[in-house]
């Protein structure tokens, strides 16, 4: 009894702290034991109702709801907290490399990380620091920049908490800047080793949809001759769905270059490229309509309109890749002025706030333009503890090839996969079946290549472009 008294008490901690990350009010701290207690309760009486309602002579269907909606019901709201905190801390651990080498490169007293974290409580670039830091700024005035330090840490998890312990440990023994350079330097070599590494796979992975696009269409013909046009229809709908799924589940960039876009501008991008999702879909629905014929000039104006409607996104996406070529001379520049003034404060950051203003930027640009704010704040700068930043820049714009790399291989090999499922589809027997599987089929392919490469759903351009050369050839 004692072990499993334990076992409940540390599993209503963890939900207790995971609940005071998602939201810090006293009365959800509260609520957080009756959620797990009622979770847990209906849990062990599902067994017990679905008992009932078979003796009583229910159906199937009618048992098995009665005894799953009360589990559904009462687990819903743990597992969304839980996911919500999950997802808040893995946010916390990629943000925390650029959180450690802002600091580390602005160290002198030893209290600029606490600073820092105060700053983040307002950032509009660290958007799962902000939250420690919310809780850090609220604290430090009742408990003191310490006692404060702990407290909000509880909440943190994974490499945010290490880190953060370590260096109230450091802060005791007076160690911090030895302790902050270690960890800039670590975090540097394993951060951009990591996005590199990522990188090069999301080529990989454009190279594998490739040929799956060139291989399913040919499969799809030949299992249809040797079982029957039923088999056409599952794979049609398999294709289907994996246009949604790859839209969904492909992930997006690593942090650093990550797309961030306004909000006005990424509602309009998302009509745009509903739109021309719609205007794709129209020769599908008409093929299906007709048994597999679809007009020429219909599929080829479809795709004409999805390509138009892609290019903003497009555009857009090529401008903020781009930019971040500009962070190599904010590097040069910053570090000349700390070796010249000892200070950041006088620092002209006009080109930093023109790449930032832009509406599509890549999410290290507004990093670097917030940290450089930072910076001019703090007064008196080290030129030799300044070299973090400026290592770190360059490291970036070494990491900008292998994402040039990656998009490229990727659009390359995906470009090529409408002359190999031409050539496959056209010896088919059944031509309408066979041009609707292979347009399809490269619908799927265009989506999921699109989020590859631009790492969110921003554009048809390259769908259409696969589905207007399919038609062409």
């Amino acid at each position: 009894m004692q072990s499993i008294r334990r076992v409940a008490e540390a599993a209503l901690a963890a939900y207790r702290e995971m609940a005071l990350l998602v939201d810090p009010r006293v009365e959800r701290y509260r609520r957080a034991r009756v959620e797990l207690a009622t979770a847990v309760a209906a849990l062990l009486a599902s067994p017990l109702i679905i008992f009932l309602a078979a003796v009583n002579g229910l159906t199937g269907w009618v048992i098995l709801v009665a005894g799953l909606a009360p589990v559904a019901a009462a687990w819903l709201p743990v597992v969304d907290t839980v996911a919500s905190a999950r997802s808040l801390r893995g946010l916390m651990d990629a943000e925390l490399p650029f959180y450690i080498v802002a600091a580390a490169s602005a160290c002198r007293t030893g209290l600029e990380p606490l600073q820092l974290l105060e700053h983040a409580s307002s950032s509009r670039v660290f958007k799962g620091l902000r939250e420690l830091g919310e809780r850090f700024s609220a604290l430090s005035s009742l408990l003191g920049a310490g006692d404060a330090l702990r407290n909000a840490s509880t909440v943190a998890g994974g490499r945010t908490r290490l880190f953060l312990a370590g260096y109230s440990s450091a802060l005791s023994t007076g160690t911090v800047l030895e302790y902050m350079l270690r960890s800039a330097g670590e975090a540097v070599r394993d951060e951009w080793s990591n996005v590199s590494r990522m990188l090069e796979r999301r080529g990989e992975m454009g190279v594998i949809a490739a040929l799956t696009a060139a291989v399913a269409p040919a499969l799809t013909v030949g299992f249809t001759l040797l079982m029957g046009g039923a088999v056409a229809s599952y794979i049609l709908a398999s294709l289907l769905a994996a246009v949604f799924a790859a839209a969904v589940l492909i992930p997006d960039y690593p942090l650093p270059f990550r797309l961030v876009v306004d909000a006005r501008v990424a509602r309009l991008l998302l009509a745009l490229e509903a739109a021309g999702l719609l205007a794709l879909a129209t020769p599908l629905a008409y093929g299906f309509y007709t048994g597999g014929w679809v007009p020429r000039w219909l599929a080829a104006s479809t795709s004409v309109v999805a390509v138009l409607l892609g290019v903003p996104g497009f555009l857009l996406a090529y401008t903020a890749a781009a930019g971040v070529r500009g962070l190599g001379r904010v590097a040069e520049d910053s570090m000349r002025h700390v070796r010249v003034h000892r200070s950041l404060h006088l620092y002209d950051t006009g080109l930093l706030e023109s790449m930032a203003s832009k509406p599509a930027r890549l999410w290290i640009v507004d990093y670097v333009a917030e940290v450089i704010g930072f910076h001019r704040g703090l007064g008196e700068a080290d030129p030799d503890v300044y070299a973090v930043f400026t290592v770190f820049l360059n490291d970036s714009l070494r990491a900008l090839w292998a994402y040039l790399a990656a998009s490229t291989i990727t659009a390359a090999a995906v470009l090529a996969s409408p002359i190999l499922v031409k050539a496959l589809t056209v010896l088919a027997p059944s031509t309408g079946v066979a041009w609707l599987t292979g347009y399809v089929d490269l619908l799927a392919t265009g989506v999921a290549a699109s989020k590859l490469v631009f790492g969110r759903n921003i554009s048809t351009l390259i769908p259409g472009l696969l589905t207007l050369l399919y038609v062409a050839l």
